[in-house]
């Protein structure tokens, strides 16, 4: 147990004041100043945020911090008025929130850029969040991000074993200029995790060998990704005009040293438009381990391609009680795999509907909890086998008739289940 500091931070607040609930402060960058200069290992220190909009720059944590809305997930907007070039395009400068200490924890903050750029200018937005040692985002989003179209890879990047949790990337855009490749929406280099997130309706445009629409796992690091519970759905590699059939998908991994696992991922109606993958793209890797993932729809310019391996990659993959779509393809091995023509609710809806998809996933460890959950907040077991993917299908209500002729003769509706 640690003794707990607390900074308050209002939209009514002002920077002269003392920080305290009564005396908030007005701006995070001076509460985070102000949390540092008074830090000491032996107390815990959190900065709480009332709701409102907030409007910061480049703001570097370099001690252990919790910084959280009071009322969660969209009661705090903040607004990043960082506007990046070429001095600032690979740098710390580049961020809005720059972590760099063990500790961290973002909890219950929506990011937003102050401008958007039109077309592949140099000019704009930067990242949102780069994590260079062992942070923790959780109950976070970043919604409507589009990058400046110059040196940035991903708008949250992580490293160091840190965890995105309860997640969301939703509409954001990783921008090129220069003929430069730019690659994922999460960048991941070295340990990280990414559980109990929602990755949808996010591009990299415009460069002809960009790949990893969705999450990029690369670098000389030794490191393991892991991938949970998860859903990533409609995103895309914009690649036009390029027939190399080895780039491309919304998980790109490309590290001789990563073991990456995906557990109960639903990894669906993903593109690239070009001649490459649409959805898990193994380019270089020291193991991958798929287990109740659920591929579909996921396709280049002219075909189905939920999955693809460079040279000599197969081999080091296994693929366990997946569904694919309409079959399974070539080089996957592994058992219980299965294809599946129409798994979804539709509409944009992925909650499962009847198909070899249900009851048939493996019994994970961690899915047999009975805390756990599925990414919409079901039990993830509700009968005698969890699904494939990132939801359970949902059970329903079998109401059935009982005459009571001998009486009345009245019909009594009774629930005796579900199934």
């Amino acid at each position: 147990f640690k003794p707990e500091v607390t900074y308050y931070l209002s939209t009514t607040g002002l920077d002269a004041n003392d920080g305290s609930a009564s005396h908030p402060f007005a701006t995070l960058t001076n509460a985070v100043a102000q949390a540092t200069a008074a830090y000491h290992s032996a107390n815990a220190y959190t900065i709480l945020i009332e709701n409102g909009v907030y409007t910061n720059g480049n703001i570097q944590i370099t001690v252990p911090l919790t910084i959280k809305s009071r009322n969660g997930l969209d009661s705090v907007t903040l607004v990043d008025s960082i506007v990046i070039g070429a001095s600032t395009g690979s740098t710390a400068a580049n961020v809005a929130l720059y972590l760099n200490a063990d500790g961290i924890v973002l909890d219950g903050l929506l990011f937003r850029p102050k401008t958007y750029p039109t077309g592949n200018t140099t000019s704009g937005p930067g990242r949102a969040i780069t994590a260079v040692k062992r942070a923790i985002i959780r109950n976070c989003a970043v919604r409507d991000w589009q990058t400046a179209g110059y040196s940035v890879d991903g708008i949250v990047a992580l490293a160091g074993g840190s965890i995105l949790e309860r997640g969301e990337m939703i509409n954001c855009i990783v921008r090129s200029s220069g003929g430069q490749p730019r690659y994922g929406i999460v960048y991941v280099n070295g340990n990280a995790s990414v559980i109990d997130t929602v990755i949808t309706n996010c591009s990299l445009v415009a460069q002809t060998s960009s790949s990893g629409s969705a999450i990029y796992a690369g670098g000389t690091a030794v490191g393991s990704l892991l991938v949970r519970n998860s859903l990533i759905a409609k995103c895309t590699s914009d690649r036009s005009g390029n027939t190399t059939t080895t780039l491309g998908g919304a998980i790109y991994l490309s590290g001789a040293n990563i073991k990456a696992v995906l557990e109960n991922v639903t990894l669906a109606d993903c593109s690239d438009v070009g001649s490459g993958v649409g959805g898990l793209n193994v380019a270089s890797v020291a193991s991958v381990a798929a287990r109740n993932v659920l591929f579909h729809g996921n396709r280049n310019s002219a075909t189905t391609k939920d999955v693809g391996f460079a040279s000599g990659m197969a081999a080091k993959c296994q693929f366990d009680t997946c569904a694919f779509t309409e079959s399974v393809p070539a080089g996957v091995s592994g058992s219980g795999n299965v294809a599946v023509y129409v798994p979804f609710v539709g509409g944009g809806d992925y909650h499962l509907v009847s198909s070899p998809a249900v009851e048939a996933g493996a019994s994970l460890g961690w899915a047999l909890d009975a805390e756990a959950k599925d990414l919409g907040g079901a039990p993830r077991l509700n009968a005698s086998r969890v699904d494939i993917g990132c939801y359970e299908r949902e059970l329903t209500a079998v109401e059935c008739y009982i005459v009571e002729a001998y009486n009345t003769g009245a019909f009594e509706p009774v629930t005796l289940g579900t199934m």
